[in-house]
């Protein structure tokens, strides 16, 4: 339901499997035979008969048919909507996924991490969704065997405020490189999920409980060194504050 309403085609496969593909194009609309004048719908733009032994006539009363163009880059085609080049470059979602770069390689582009709340709330839903759970305890626990996909997602639930933890345990995993998972975990009230059975989970396990040490930072330790010369700064915003650290914590040196 998500997917479709940003556009994309959604068709089932078998029990729990799905393809996705890019919006479909206008079909073409209906046409006049130039040979009987018989009224046919054809299936790709250049068709100029309706296949009923008029293709062979068409010569002797019509004028040859240009090649179709390619709507992206201009170059001719045989046929189809795009070129075979645009088509493997951006002809479908394996191809966009393929460009960028995630097509057999788990992760999150960068420009996804620096994107909207919005957009990066909607990525971790979807995230979630898929390779999500809710722990016994009501936190947020998500589980992959790519230690790069694992580092992605902790700045992901980092980038929009959550404490995050990083943890290990091994699996039967086909080779020795998927045979530990990593689990991104946290806890909060918000609505993290889309998925509306884990949301109620999420809802029935968390009834009760405070978040709010979950949010809290600890001083863990603190050294004392010489005092050295230093320089103070001040980022150009109304609050003066960044984020510091692989954990995001909003803070501010201009004093």
């Amino acid at each position: 339901m998500f997917i479709e309403a940003e556009g994309y085609a959604v068709r089932p496969r078998s029990h729990l499997r799905y393809s996705i593909a890019l919006p479909d194009t206008a079909p073409v609309a209906e046409r006049t035979c130039l040979v009987c004048g018989k009224a046919f719908t054809p299936q790709r733009p250049m068709v100029r008969t309706c296949g009923r032994s008029c293709g062979g006539r068409l010569t002797t009363i019509a004028k040859p048919i240009p090649h179709p163009r390619c709507p992206d880059c201009g170059r001719s085609t045989i046929g189809f909507i795009r070129c075979q080049a645009c088509h493997d470059d951006h002809g479908s979602v394996q191809a966009l996924m393929r460009r960028m770069k995630v097509l057999g390689d788990k992760h999150i582009p960068m420009a996804y991490l620096r994107s909207s709340e919005s957009q990066r709330r909607a990525l971790l839903a979807g995230l979630l969704d898929t390779d999500g759970t809710v722990t016994s305890t009501g936190s947020i626990q998500f589980t992959t065997t790519s230690e790069r996909l694992a580092g992605d997602v902790r700045e992901l639930i980092a980038s929009l405020g959550y404490r995050v933890s990083i943890s290990t345990k091994r699996v039967r995993g086909r080779s020795a490189a998927s045979s530990v998972a990593f689990n991104a975990t946290f806890t909060t009230h918000d609505d993290v999920f889309r998925l509306e059975r884990k949301r109620l989970l999420q809802k029935e396990r968390m009834s009760g409980k405070s978040a709010a040490r979950h949010g809290m930072r600890f001083i863990s330790c603190v050294i004392p060194v010489a005092s050295v010369p230093v320089r103070c700064i001040e980022v150009e915003n109304d609050s003066h504050l960044y984020l510091a650290g692989e954990s995001m914590i909003p803070t501010h040196n201009s004093t």
